[in-house]
């Protein structure tokens, strides 16, 4: 079940973006025009955050004082949206992910770079497939010797970091699904999949796995749009604090290091936004050359 904390929210701001065509991977397969693609954040009110560590102790800080949901609006529809089943089960009142939406951010910011970077169209055309990455996890996941596992791990892990670059870490959520955005020449491929759906039979997203291609400039301006919208939301929520003060008693605040956190952090990102992502794909060729040998014929 969803952790996190609960109470109003303030929407989180967005550009609406127009895009161009997208050829999503359900079962139809159709080709269609969709509106927009954004990274969407709503925050806790500041008074209804649970605080952190122990009775006598409590504390709030940057991180926790992200506290509220985060979702992804797709033309296939919302990522990390529950069904109305699972938040009955669950007894959940929101319709996303309860969770720090600096989880998000971070994670958008730490993978950007890299998915900003081409992958060369020999590499992407075969893997990237659905088919070639699942028939790696079963590989991996094979039972074989201790000394086999860990060649077969160095293996893949040689062949296919570039791909892990790519991904969002979703493992801290209930039912995460696997999100990778990767480039090629002037567009951005966006992918999620989750593997187990359901909790005691009920499926928990409704939208569980999409699959589509926008332009570059629109996924860049969509991430980099929520990145800056979050940290603009966190400067205006400590302004508001140093302007009225810490009035909560069940737990501390440091306000000289919060604003400090803020400014490392917007630095961080303007670093980020202009570093340029470079992989060694002559040896990505060569380690996946390696890789298709063990696994044999079909691979």
């Amino acid at each position: 079940m969803p952790g996190g904390g609960s109470g109003a929210c303030r929407p989180g701001a967005g550009t609406f973006l127009n895009l161009h065509f997208v050829k999503q991977s359900l079962a139809w397969g159709a080709l269609f025009v969709f509106e927009r693609f954004r990274f969407r954040f709503e925050l806790d009110a500041v008074s209804d955050i649970q605080p952190w560590g122990e009775p006598g102790k409590y504390s709030l800080h940057w991180f926790g004082l992200t506290s509220g949901r985060y979702w992804i609006e797709t033309p296939l529809g919302e990522v990390l949206r529950y069904t109305p089943e699972i938040r009955k089960l669950w007894n959940f009142p929101f319709l996303y992910v309860d969770y720090q939406v600096a989880r998000m951010f971070e994670d958008l910011q730490e993978h950007l770079p890299a998915a900003l970077e081409p992958v060369p169209e020999d590499i992407a055309t075969f893997a990237t497939s659905r088919s070639w990455l699942e028939q790696l996890s079963l590989w991996i996941d094979e039972e074989c010797s201790e000394a086999e596992g860990r060649q077969r791990w160095n293996l893949y892990e040689a062949a296919m970091s570039w791909w892990w670059q790519r991904e969002l870490d979703t493992a801290h959520l209930s039912h995460g699904p696997r999100i990778s955005m990767w480039r090629t020449r002037d567009e951005v491929h966006f992918r999620w999949t989750t593997r187990e759906n359901e909790d005691r039979g009920v499926p928990v997203f409704v939208v569980p796995t999409g699959d589509f291609t926008m332009d570059l400039a629109t996924f860049q301006s969509a991430a980099v749009s929520f990145c800056n919208d979050v940290l603009s939301a966190m400067q205006s929520r400590i302004e508001d604090i140093q302007d009225k003060g810490w009035s909560r008693g069940d737990c501390a605040l440091d306000l000289s290091g919060l604003a400090a956190e803020q400014k490392h952090r917007e630095e961080i990102f303007r670093q980020v936004s202009g570093q340029v992502w470079e992989t060694n794909w002559p040896e990505v060729r060569t380690q996946l050359c390696a890789l298709k040998s063990r696994l044999g014929p079909g691979a």
